[in-house]
């Protein structure tokens, strides 16, 4: 009898038809390499319902936007996607029951137990799970004397450094988390006991990013820092503020240059995104850097104190995003190449207005009532260059326990 690796792609084929699961789909692509091969091949012949099936292109996969049902539905999941422009329904995921999903990155969730004294990463197509410390462990901005509720509200939003090595529990990922009502950063690795809090850190950070083996992040007023966690672990303030207060976005562009997406909302009530500015990371002319510092040292030598800044950066409005689409969200932002996504016009942003979210959580936990469910509105598109907004896909309301999150599949 010869090996697996030896059977014709053609019963191949017929096997794959018979998938139901995407779990099944995902044991028959690991038997071997030639059975890898043919499930690469073969993901568009997938059943619709297999979230799997849009994990296309390899390389830039299509994100898809993962709602989390009512706390009764036990970890039922639905997916809108990109490219049908509709909700896939009726995909289970029991690790998520419960759980607070407070980012989305590299294909993993950073997901926290409502009771706030667990903390995993979890991969959604593998079920792949790792560990990290409890949220106990985190010291508290404030102090020894500060008290402040230790559920899965006090963390923010987080990121990972790079996709975790499942064989070895996380490798030399890094998480960078925002933490606490003051919004600073605090990190760990996979198989720490403890939360690190960044000595230096703004507070009030609105975002944060990986970014060409560093972190970076920004305050609600545009203030802009930088970090290296691998290293000393200093911050340094690169960009000032001054702006006025918005929810701030960074995500890193298709052609690997730095943005910052700022959301201007409805003024009567702060819940509606009414449009967007747009900027990049550009180094300053060295001649500008040069009367930037001087000013600092007269400030110094006048008896002020100067804080610690790494001149040669600003932010420089973008009228357009080009060839580029953006995929933006509370726990997760994401930008590819146009052409990489069926059914997406260029230079636009696809975005949730998903903010309030742990706020219904809170309210239904406490009241107990319906009403208090906010409504996920679904993803609506805003066109930079006429700089309009109008609804993509289904538009009907969806109440949700947990916001929904964009999700770029890794499963392999």
């Amino acid at each position: 009898m010869g090996s697996w690796a030896e059977i014709h792609r053609d019963i191949l084929q017929v096997i794959a038809e018979k998938f139901t699961h995407h779990m099944d789909f995902l044991h028959f692509a690991a038997v071997c390499k030639p059975w890898r091969s043919f499930a690469m091949d073969n993901l568009h012949r997938l059943p619709h319902e297999l979230p799997l099936r849009y994990c296309l292109p390899l390389q830039n996969p299509v994100p898809l936007l993962m709602h989390f049902n009512d706390a009764e539905a036990e970890g039922r999941l639905d997916f809108f996607s990109i490219v049908d422009r509709k909700y896939v329904s009726g995909f289970f995921l029991p690790e998520i029951n419960q759980k607070w999903i407070a980012g989305s990155s590299n294909g993993w969730l950073f997901m926290i137990e409502m009771n706030g004294q667990e903390v995993h990463l979890l991969n959604p197509f593998t079920r792949a799970q790792i560990p990290l410390p409890s949220p106990s462990t985190f010291q508290h901005p404030g102090g020894d004397d500060f008290i402040e509720d230790e559920d899965f509200g006090f963390i923010e939003k987080a990121v990972i450094s790079s996709n975790p090595n499942r064989r070895s529990s996380g490798g030399d990922c890094i998480v960078m988390a925002i933490i606490s009502y003051m919004a600073v950063l605090s990190f760990c690795r996979p198989g720490d006991d403890k939360w690190t809090n960044l000595e230096g850190s703004m507070a009030y950070l609105s975002d944060v990013v990986p970014y060409k083996g560093q972190f970076y992040a920004i305050t609600e007023m545009g203030t802009t820092i930088v970090c290296d966690a691998t290293g000393d672990g200093n911050v340094k303030e690169i960009v000032n503020g001054g702006c006025g207060p918005r929810k701030r976005h960074l995500v890193e562009s298709a052609s690997g240059d730095l943005l910052h997406v700022a959301r201007i909302m409805d003024e009567d009530t702060e819940s509606f995104t009414t449009d967007f500015d747009l900027y990049k990371l550009e180094a300053v002319d060295e001649s500008k850097i040069d009367a930037m510092r001087e000013f600092e040292c007269n400030l110094t030598l006048d008896g002020a104190i100067a804080p610690q800044r790494e001149f040669g950066f600003r932010w420089v409005k973008l009228e357009s995003l080009g060839d580029q689409v953006l995929f933006l969200g509370h726990n997760c932002s994401l930008c590819l190449p146009s052409q990489s996504v069926p059914g997406c016009k260029r230079n636009c942003v696809y975005f949730t207005d998903d903010d309030d979210g742990r706020y219904a959580v809170l309210t239904r936990n406490v009241h107990e009532s319906d009403d208090d469910i906010l409504f996920h509105r679904g993803v609506s598109v805003y066109d930079v260059e006429n700089r309009s907004i109008e609804p993509f896909g289904e538009t009907k309301d969806k109440p949700f326990v947990v916001p929904p999150v964009w999700i770029s599949p890794n499963p392999w």
